[in-house]
């Protein structure tokens, strides 16, 4: 298949998929009456960008683990302190306006339509409507600049120039720890030293963040591992972090819960999440050849594997569909992928086990599960691709 033929599968699912969850959730809301989760396929109604706005409250004084809100690694609050010289709902824009910017002038460059009038609509679908694009912006998520930062690694790792890539990583793992496993990449190339670069910037960034903050690095550590804790406490603890999550531990809690084996979950999980992905690195590292595919697996990889991954970190899927769109080579997988794509980029909330725990997580997770098992049963294999 041809990449224009790719983009219109997938931006056919993504306004199907779109439509028809929104009629579902306005008919619920405005004829049957029902309030939230019938009512959206978001997030609370009432909190609108507050992922965004408390980390900016906690940021402004550079105390930022004195809040509870505060459970990234500390360079993530460096460049929202470079926002808090503006109004928040100023910041916010211009948050959003880098990411989205970003977004746009990566779906451009890498989306392959023969006319410019049907990349431009592909881009509109993809930007306008799709689920983890809407998720993330109405979260106001810090993922919109791991996203950016693991966008720009993938850009300079293609154009092997491995120095600039190892420092985006390295701001990328400097923020949340999970794309780390994108250094599966220099590991397959034998690139050690961008990779043991990664790893030294990445420290460097956290420690100097750090000691920016009021007490320094022994304070901020303190207050890391505390928040940590109540974060736990609050969500892994409780049915809150079963809502909006794609990870894997959703299915699996589901199960081990009906079989009565809930209490093995919090042993028996992580070493569940750690022998999958040892398996799937091993298998980029020794066998996928294809740079979309690998990215594909690794991005699921963070998505499926930790405990809570809500769905604002479903953007990464962006960085493995946009690189297929463009992709020259053609697989007789090519109608299958364009149908998983599009299929992970819509709401499914049409059914809820409990509170506003629906189907949607379990659903993605399984797509993407499959999306891998295409990936490792596809023998199209191809360098450049």
């Amino acid at each position: 298949m041809e990449g224009s033929h790719k983009s219109r599968i997938v931006t056919l699912i993504i306004v199907i998929g779109f439509s028809c969850s929104v009629i579902f959730h306005y008919v619920a809301a405005a004829y049957l009456g029902k309030g939230y989760p019938y009512s959206t396929f978001l997030f609370r109604p009432n909190d609108h960008f507050n992922d965004f706005l408390s980390i900016y409250r906690a940021t402004t004084r550079l105390n930022p683990y004195a809040d509870s809100v505060s459970v990234y690694f500390p360079f993530s609050y460096i460049p929202i302190y470079l926002l808090t010289c503006l109004k928040p709902l100023v910041a916010f824009a211009v948050f959003t306006g880098l990411f989205l910017a970003f977004l746009l002038t990566a779906e451009y460059r890498l989306i392959s339509a023969e006319e410019i009038n049907d990349r431009v609509s592909v881009m509109f679908v993809l930007t306008a409507i799709s689920y983890p694009v809407l998720f993330i912006l109405d979260r106001g998520n810090l993922e919109c600049l791991v996203f950016i930062f693991l966008g720009l690694f993938i850009y300079y790792h293609k154009k092997e120039k491995n120095t600039s890539a190892a420092v985006l990583l390295s701001c990328a793992i400097a923020m949340k720890l999970y794309p780390a496993v994108f250094g599966v990449l220099f590991i397959a190339e034998r690139k050690w030293k961008p990779l043991l670069l990664t790893t030294a910037v990445a420290f460097l960034l956290t420690i100097v963040s750090a000691s920016l903050f009021e007490g320094g690095v022994v304070a901020s550590v303190a207050g890391l591992q505390n928040n940590l804790h109540l974060f736990k406490i609050q969500y892994m603890g409780t049915l809150q972090g079963l809502q909006h999550n794609s990870s894997l531990y959703v299915p699996v809690t589901c199960i081990c819960t009906k079989l009565s084996l809930k209490p093995l979950i919090a042993l028996g999980y992580p070493v569940f999440a750690m022998t999958i992905f040892i398996v799937a690195a091993a298998y980029v590292i020794f066998r996928e050849k294809v740079y979309w595919k690998k990215t594909a697996i690794l991005a699921c990889m963070m998505i499926l594997l930790p405990q809570i991954s809500y769905d604002y970190k479903l953007i990464h899927l962006f960085i493995p569909l946009l690189l297929f769109l463009g992709c020259i080579r053609r697989s007789r997988f090519d109608f299958v992928y364009s149908l998983l794509f599009g299929a992970l980029l819509i709401p499914k909330d049409y059914y809820y086990f409990l509170a506003d725990i629906s189907i949607n997580g379990v659903l993605n997770s399984l797509l993407m599960v499959m999306l891998i098992g295409i990936i490792v049963v596809d023998k199209t294999q191809d360098k450049s691709a």
